[in-house]
């Protein structure tokens, strides 16, 4: 969390929003590029932290967002990655289900 205020105090971010505020939607965006490359090879692991920390930008920036229209906008794109980091979440939990031996 330390980092992530960080980086939105460095992109210039007030709580009364901002332009530079979009730099923190940027910060998501790459956390969730990189979270899709991660799923697409199937290091599920590492997409679920990727997404993880882009959805928890996703959350900040909308907490400072002023704008209606802006904050409409990345509500949907986070409800999507949402969705994405579900079944991730599903892949993992399959993977590390537990084996049940017929005794």
């Amino acid at each position: 969390m330390v980092k992530l205020l960080i980086a939105y105090t460095a992109a210039g971010c007030t709580q009364s929003g901002g332009l530079r505020c979009n730099s923190v939607s940027l910060f998501a965006a790459e956390y969730i590029k990189e979270a899709v490359a991660e799923d697409k090879a199937e290091n599920y692991e590492k997409a679920f932290e990727a997404y993880m920390n882009g959805l928890e930008y996703f959350k900040t920036h909308l907490k400072y967002e002023k704008n209606p229209r802006s904050k409409e906008a990345i509500t949907v794109k986070a409800s999507s990655c949402k969705a994405h980091y579900i079944t991730v979440v599903h892949h993992i939990m399959q993977k590390y289900k537990p084996v049940m031996f017929a005794v």
